[in-house]
């Protein structure tokens, strides 16, 4: 389409991961689509050559290249597609909606492959109605109304008025209102994961690490009542911890939290939240405080088998 206004600049390649697949012949074989739709993205003969071996290994379909594409399910053909898409080694990657791509072990397979694009400082774009996805994956986010940009900013406040925007205006204030008067008891300044004292986003399979929190109380809280909750790439939670027992008490003040965490998590993305307990509901004070990625493979899944021997808690 040609804009009715403006410009656009592009400085890199821009590679699509729209229409997966666009080109797909279903009566050739998985092997001759790969270079079908490799001499659609750019690539020479020798090019996909040289790179076919690594894109069947990535798509897990080494027992079904010989076959027709119409024998594939559908799921198969859109990961054979996103393979040979992801070898493109684009600059640009323009995504829509295209992160659930295959089974639970593929996807991660997925998400890896973004971690590191982001990474390696390449420019993601993405188009979602996934708000978990946003507060996951972006640096910054645009919230489009009826074709119109109605905001533009930190991906959490994007996310939270994307949400709103479905509630009745009387419904969001006295929401807030309500998490307001709450929030106002505990203040989250701040949280990271750190190994040896660094500061990280990306950790290794089994390295253990530290989750740091500075917070500030206006009034004295049970310590049994405030958690740190860590959930997992499919909103998951794999470890709950409360900042003490029920016969602590944080004082007023500001306050700093060290959790000591023995890493038997599986590979993947998660994000950290700081929560309150009252009696009858748990509030997020930092629903997305910390996001935080383990390198690793899908062999490698482990879980958490006791939260009470795997996390060591400090409070200053």
């Amino acid at each position: 389409y040609t804009p009715n206004t403006g410009t656009i600049e592009v400085d890199g390649k821009l590679v699509p991961f729209i229409e997966l697949g666009v080109g797909f012949n279903p009566e050739l074989t998985g092997r001759e689509n790969v270079y079908l739709n490799g001499a659609m993205l750019g690539f020479s003969n020798d090019e996909i050559d040289a790179m076919y071996d690594d894109i069947v290994e990535f798509a897990e379909l080494g027992d079904f290249m010989e076959q027709k594409l119409k024998n594939y399910s559908s799921g198969m053909q859109v990961r054979l597609a996103f393979s040979v898409a992801i070898k493109s080694q684009g600059d640009i990657l323009v995504l829509d909606e295209v992160l659930a791509v295959g089974d639970e072990a593929f996807q991660k397979k997925c998400q890896n492959y973004f971690f590191e694009a982001k990474r390696n400082k390449k420019t993601v774009i993405l188009v979602t109605h996934s708000m978990p996805d946003v507060r996951r994956y972006c640096d910054r986010a645009m919230l489009i109304q009826d074709g119109y940009i109605a905001k533009i900013g930190d991906p959490d406040e994007i996310a939270d008025a994307y949400s709103d925007s479905f509630l009745p205006p009387r419904e969001v204030v006295e929401a807030r209102q309500k998490e307001a008067a709450i929030r106002n008891a505990v203040t989250v300044n701040a949280v990271n994961v750190a190994v040896d004292g660094e500061t990280q986003k990306f950790l290794d399979t089994r390295e253990d690490f530290t989750m740091n929190v500075d917070f500030e109380c206006d009034r004295p809280v049970p310590a049994n009542q405030l958690f740190i909750d860590v959930f997992d790439g499919r909103n998951v939670p794999v470890l709950s911890m409360p900042f003490g027992s029920e016969d602590d008490k944080i004082s007023a003040g500001k306050h700093t939290a060290e959790f000591a965490v023995k890493n038997v998590l599986a590979f993947g993305d998660f994000r950290i939240c700081i929560a309150l307990q009252t009696d009858s509901e748990r509030l997020q004070l930092a629903e997305n405080a910390c996001r935080f990625h383990i390198k690793g493979s899908a062999a490698e899944v482990m879980s958490v088998v006791n939260p009470d021997n795997t996390v060591q808690a400090t409070i200053d």
